[in-house]
This record gives structure tokens, C-alpha cells and sequence, in this order.
């Protein structure tokens, strides 16, 4: 007999990149963009830095967007990160006193970064107010961890992208995903003028902008040139490292919706496989993992709620907690099936 499975509401998936042009693919550790910046000219008291992500996967409990130092020498900056699908960042300012634990101010964000769907984000920077964003609305940033502070440590290390150097000199954290349109600023950036310009490319003249990083190369492997597009920018070209298979650049108008290379049993989204009836109760929503997990209820009084036009225009499942249960198709007949998320390999 089966038991209840409670399930949580899966949000829908975009199907393709806000911009056309290629972006950044990133599939493995030690694969990523350095750019050199030994006199930290990227560094300033007021800065933004943003991107497009398509996030697929964790790799471990902590991914690394941008980084700017390394512990083997305590020379820090900061780095900015995705911490259990929530945006960290973490500043050695002014009054750095060396060492890595203990001497930054580490926010976080309340809101986080869904899977397998672009999503643009962005962290903004004046004097020691630190906000972020996701797609273009403020996250909730709040100070976790350390004391804060003024400005940023000057630090000899390159901006590492997709990459966290660890004391051991091993390059780690490099999330699954694919990246496009990077861009740092010498301004804090508003909500309104993040919305105004995510969904477009620069021109490169814009004032503050201090690098631009369009991701529109082709090629794979390491030693490929990653164009600097902001004018007259001090910040030079960067530069991909790591292997052919692991990272490479690929058209954003072909990213499709892509499960994590993790262990998925069940994959469920509201935009597809969902048998309904005519009042919009959902009477099965079939598993697109290739395991044949579909969720069925034939009760009236259990059946959840399918609605359209709920998030980004897209449809969802209302499950009301007491009486929108749903029973897997579990042939084994276990009293419970665990979907779990495992670490990426």
C-alpha cells in the first residue's frame, strides 16, 4: 500500500537565454577565466559586478562566481559565490589584517538561485552597504559573519572566474553552469538601472563601466582570449584555462532546460506532462527523469490544483498542504521514496 509523499511546488523553467550570442559553458574543477589584475584596478569603494547564470548544479555545498585572492598567501579581496542556492559575498576591506578565516564580512542573500534556468544576478558595493540582486530584485542582504568595513583589501591575485583558489593551490568550486554577459562597474548600480540594462548588451562606452566580459567567444579548451569589451578599460582580455570537454562556448539560444549531472530520481515540472481535468485538477504529472516515478491521484478530494500564468508567465501546481496529496508510482512499494540531491561528480 502506498504511503503519502508531500511534495514541494517544482517552479517552471525558461527555455532559452535572454541574449542571444554564445555564453561561457563550465562542467568541471579547474576549468575557468583568469584576468590578470596585479594593481587591482578593478577594485573600488563604490562597484557593482553582474551576470547571467544558468545555473545546473551545485559542486559541493559552495560554487564560485568571481573570486579575487588566495589563502596559500593571505592575499584577499573578496569572492563572490552561491552557498546552498543562496548569494554569498565576502569582502577583506580596508583594515585587513591578513589570514583568510575570520577577517571579511560575509553577507548573504534571503532569497535563492533556481535551477536549470537563466537567471541574471548582480552585487552592488558603496562604502560598506552591500546589496544583491536576483534577476533584478533586491535578494535581502544581511551581514552574517565578520566585521564590516570600508573599501577593499588591494590584492595582487587575477579575478578568477568560476573558480576559488584554496590554500592547497587546488582550483575548486567551479559551478555547473553556463555564464554570459559579465560586467563590473565603478558605480553602484540601482534596481531600476540593473532591469533597465540586463536584457541587452552594452554598448561599452557606458560611464562607470570598467569591464565587459560578453562571453561571445567560440572554441573549447584552455588559451582562448575572453575579449574585454569595456572602452578604454585598464582591465586587459582574459584568458579560459582547462580542458575541451570541460569548458567551451556554445550558443545561448541552445541552452534547453538540463537536469544537474547529480543522481535526479524524480523530475517534475509544471509546464509539461500534466494530465488535468477540465475544472484544472491534476490527476497525474508524469516524471521526465526516465525513471517512470509519475505522480498520480485518482481521489477528487486529494487531486492539487494546476494554475496558468503564475510565475514569469509560466504555469504551476498548488499543493494546499492538508488536501493536495499525490502517490508515486513506487513498484517497490516502499512506505516512502526519498528524492534526494546528491553532490555533483
Amino acid at each position: 500500500m502506498f504511503r503519502i509523499l508531500f511534495l514541494f511546488l517544482v517552479a517552471p523553467l525558461a527555455l532559452q537565454a535572454q541574449l542571444p550570442g554564445n555564453s561561457l559553458r563550465l562542467k568541471a574543477n579547474g576549468n575557468f577565466v583568469t584576468v590578470a589584475d596585479a594593481s587591482s584596478v578593478s577594485l573600488n569603494d563604490t562597484m557593482s559586478m553582474e551576470m547571467w547564470l544558468y545555473f545546473r548544479c551545485d559542486n559541493g555545498q559552495s560554487t564560485h562566481l568571481m573570486t579575487k585572492g588566495w589563502c596559500g598567501n593571505g592575499d584577499w579581496s573578496y569572492y563572490w559565490n552561491i552557498y546552498d542556492n543562496k548569494l554569498r559575498f565576502a569582502r577583506w576591506h580596508q583594515t585587513f589584517t591578513g589570514g583568510c578565516n575570520g577577517n571579511h564580512a560575509l553577507f548573504e542573500t534571503a532569497d535563492s538561485i533556481p535551477y536549470n534556468t537563466w537567471t541574471h544576478v548582480a552585487v552592488t558595493i558603496r562604502d560598506q552597504d552591500v546589496k544583491m540582486y536576483i534577476n533584478g530584485i533586491d535578494a535581502g542582504t544581511t551581514l552574517i559573519s565578520g566585521q564590516n568595513g570600508d573599501g577593499f583589501n588591494p590584492c595582487s591575485q587575477p579575478i578568477r572566474i568560476g573558480n576559488y583558489l584554496n590554500a592547497s593551490s587546488q582550483n575548486v568550486g567551479t559551478p555547473r553552469c553556463n555564464m554570459d554577459e559579465i560586467r563590473i562597474w565603478h558605480k553602484e548600480l540601482t534596481a531600476s538601472e540593473i532591469l533597465s540594462n540586463m536584457n541587452q548588451e552594452l554598448a561599452g562606452n557606458e560611464a562607470g563601466l570598467v569591464a565587459y566580459y560578453k562571453l561571445n567567444e567560440s572554441g573549447s579548451g584552455a588559451g582562448i582570449p575572453v575579449l574585454n569589451s569595456a572602452s578604454g578599460s585598464a582591465l586587459p582580455n582574459g584568458t579560459t584555462t582547462g580542458n575541451a570537454t570541460n569548458i567551451y562556448f556554445e550558443a545561448s539560444t541552445g541552452i534547453i532546460d538540463d537536469l544537474p549531472t547529480c543522481d535526479p530520481v524524480v523530475w517534475l515540472r509544471a509546464d509539461t506532462g500534466v494530465s488535468k481535468t477540465l475544472t484544472n485538477s491534476v490527476t497525474q504529472w508524469n516524471d521526465l527523469s526516465g525513471f517512470n516515478h509519475h505522480v498520480t491521484q485518482n481521489n477528487s478530494i486529494y487531486q492539487p490544483r494546476y494554475d496558468t500564468n503564475v510565475i514569469n508567465r509560466k504555469p504551476a501546481i498548488y499543493f494546499d498542504g492538508v488536501g493536495g496529496k499525490s502517490f508515486l508510482n513506487n513498484t517497490t512499494a516502499n512506505p516512502y521514496l526519498v528524492v534526494r540531491h546528491a553532490q555533483c561528480s
